[in-house]
């Protein structure tokens, strides 16, 4: 059952295996709408809180949980301890040590009636911040264990409806509730966009036939990067000067439990480096106004003519003769506006300091300072100040550093300062 732990992935290469996992997991989703009102939280006990109960922790068999169901229509008040199974919850099986450590984690499981039955079920972390956040509870310390936490959360589940997704083990054992969303939220089957979407960008006076250079399937979100080498011969046609490997390349990443709204971002690999510009990118969320037709509109309007415009700016670029690299570095940041983005002031300062110091000696056009600027992330060395120890970037802060630095692309080079030499047309 690892495909319903919370850091289950699966990655690849072979786009059909993608589709082949992607529908398989869309088969195993489902959404219902329910009143969070009729929801019973049912709180697993510590061992200090069972003792509370007049109940001795050895008596309780290791097979069993002892919770205190709470639901917010409970009217007389009363806390009445019940043993729970838990393989009625979690089957035993390949994974079920890992579930069981992850409901520990959380120490409530939610209870209602879908279709007849009365199920409880386990959540998912980012589930049980959902529920909290359609509560109105939600805060720092949503995740301590406690019952008078849990009695908190349930006293605030009123009459609004959410939407659960809920994802069956691929046996049919087990569920669980990956997310828990407001009302307007409706679930998609993620297969067939992506499959449409890939299909209109290959399409006559698109992009030609795509690989497929990556995927990777978690229980939050599904990416694939598709690559479009028949294009690289026309670029390299048009713009001969630049080099080679130009490659269009498009993302695809999206959420079926409405962590992410369905992005198609458009960019491309110069060898090894990624030019991903936000300009490039489309979204639309995952509501009852999610239309497939709107999204496809966008990515012809938006998304072919990156195909265009990237390769004639990095052809200007190349026409660029820099004659005072510290005036350009310090026009190419401004023009990126980092330093005006919250958080990244101390990493904008430590990339002018890596680039004065690598392009200090010699002779370089913009295209050189702007391929240096956008891969400096990969090189980039940043200590702590208290200990000295390598401060690491997170993933997040990341892909928004590398869409701020994609805008150097455009940068006009035209400070008043400097004169800027340009080269001859061959």
């Amino acid at each position: 059952m690892k495909e319903l732990t919370e850091k289950y992935t699966k990655t690849g290469t072979d786009v059909d295996e993608f589709y082949g996992e992607i529908n398989a997991m869309d088969e195993r989703t489902s959404y219902h709408k329910i009143m969070m009102s009729s929801i019973t939280l049912l709180h697993i006990c510590s061992e200090k809180e069972i003792e509370n109960f007049k109940i001795d922790p050895k008596d309780v068999p290791e097979n069993k949980w002892v919770v205190v169901p709470l639901n917010p229509n409970n009217e007389s008040g009363e806390e009445k301890p019940l043993l729970l199974d838990k393989h009625k919850t979690i089957p035993a099986g390949e994974s079920s040590e890992q579930l069981l450590r992850e409901i520990d984690e959380i120490g409530t499981l939610v209870a209602f009636t879908l279709e007849g039955k009365t199920e409880a079920l386990p959540m998912s972390v980012w589930a049980y911040k959902d529920l909290a956040d359609r509560a109105g509870v939600l805060c720092p310390k949503i995740m301590d264990k406690s019952l008078d936490k849990s009695k908190w959360l349930s006293d605030n589940l009123d009459n609004s409806i959410v939407t659960l997704t809920i994802r069956k083990s691929e046996d049919g054992r087990m569920k669980k509730i990956f997310a828990v969303r407001g009302r307007i939220f409706e679930g998609q089957k993620q297969g067939p966009y992506i499959k449409r979407a890939q299909t209109l960008l290959e399409t006559e006076g698109g992009l030609g036939k795509s690989v497929c250079d990556k995927w990777e399937i978690t229980n939050e979100n599904i990416a694939v990067t598709f690559s479009f080498p028949e294009k690289t011969a026309e670029i390299q046609e048009m713009y001969p000067a630049l080099p080679e490997d130009i490659t269009p390349i498009v993302d695809i990443y999206t959420s079926d439990i409405g962590k992410s709204a369905f992005h198609v971002t458009s960019g491309f690999t110069v060898g090894k480096t990624r030019i991903v510009t936000k300009d490039g990118s489309i979204s639309a969320e995952h509501n009852k106004n999610f239309k497939l037709s709107s999204v496809m509109e966008k990515v012809e309007k938006n998304i072919f003519k990156q195909y265009n415009s990237i390769p004639k700016e990095l052809a200007r670029l190349l026409g660029i003769e820099i004659t005072d690299m510290a005036a350009a570095i310090e026009e190419v940041l401004n023009y990126t506006g980092i330093e005006k983005v919250s958080g990244m002031k101390t990493i904008a300062a430590n990339i002018k300091t890596l680039l004065c110091t690598e392009l200090s000696l010699g002779s370089y056009t913009a295209y050189d300072l702007v391929n240096a600027l956008i891969t400096s992330p990969n090189r980039l060395v940043i200590t702590k100040k208290t200990s000295g120890e390598l401060k690491v970037i997170p993933e997040s802060t990341m892909k928004t550093l590398n869409e701020i630095l994609s805008r150097s692309i455009f940068c006009p080079f035209e400070c008043e300062t400097v004169e800027y030499d340009l080269l001859p047309e061959e």
